[in-house]
C-alpha cells in the first residue's frame, strides 16, 4: 500500500452504524442474489471499500444504484444518496478527506436526527436491493488493490494509533 496514494475520510463515530448497514446490504445481495460475475465483483469491491474505511484507495471507483438510491465510493469520497420520484436529491450523506456532511432537502442533519434519517433510507435501499432487476452498477475500478480484502490496509492504518 505504501506505493499508492490513499486518503483518509472523516467518519463521525455515530456513523459507524451507517457503514455497517451498507456493508450488510451488499453482503446480503452477494449471498442471496443471482448476479453475473462482473456485478458480483463490483459488490465485493464495494464491500471491501467499506471495510477499508476511513482509507480510500485510488483504484476504487464504484456507483451502485437500486430504486431511488445510490451508493458511491471512489478515491475522493464515500456517500449514499436518495432521490425523489422526479430524481432530485432529497437526502445525501457523504464522507470526504477533512469533512463529512448529511443533508436532507436543504437542511444539514446531525446526531440522532441524521442517523434516524439515514436508517430510514437504508431500509428502503435494502428492499430495493432485494429486487432482482433493481440493481445497476458502474465500476471504473482498476483491477488489483480494489479486489483484495482490506486486512493489510487495516493493519497498516492501525499502526498509526501507536505513533505520537
Amino acid at each position: 500500500m505504501a506505493a499508492m496514494s490513499t486518503s483518509l475520510v472523516v467518519i463521525p463515530p455515530e456513523d459507524a452504524c451507517v457503514i455497517a448497514r451498507l456493508s450488510q446490504v451488499f453482503a446480503k445481495r452477494l449471498v442471496h442474489g443471482h448476479d453475473a460475475p462482473a456485478r458480483r465483483q463490483t459488490l465485493m469491491r464495494a464491500l471491501f471499500g467499506l471495510q477499508r474505511l476511513p482509507i480510500l484507495i485510488p483504484d476504487l471507483s464504484i456507483s451502485i444504484s437500486a430504486g431511488r438510491f445510490q451508493f458511491q465510493i471512489d478515491s475522493e469520497h464515500c456517500g449514499f444518496v436518495s432521490y425523489t420520484e422526479d430524481w432530485h436529491t432529497e437526502f445525501r450523506i457523504q464522507y470526504f478527506s477533512g469533512s463529512s456532511h448529511c443533508i436532507e432537502g436543504v437542511e444539514i442533519l446531525e446526531g440522532e436526527e441524521k442517523i434516524a434519517a439515514a436508517k430510514l433510507r437504508l431500509d428502503d435501499f435494502e428492499a430495493a436491493m432485494d429486487a432482482p432487476d433493481e440493481l445497476s452498477v458502474e465500476d471504473h475500478s482498476t483491477p488489483g488493490a480494489a479486489d483484495e480484502p482490506p486486512i493489510d490496509d487495516y493493519l497498516e492504518y492501525a499502526q498509526t494509533y501507536d505513533k505520537p
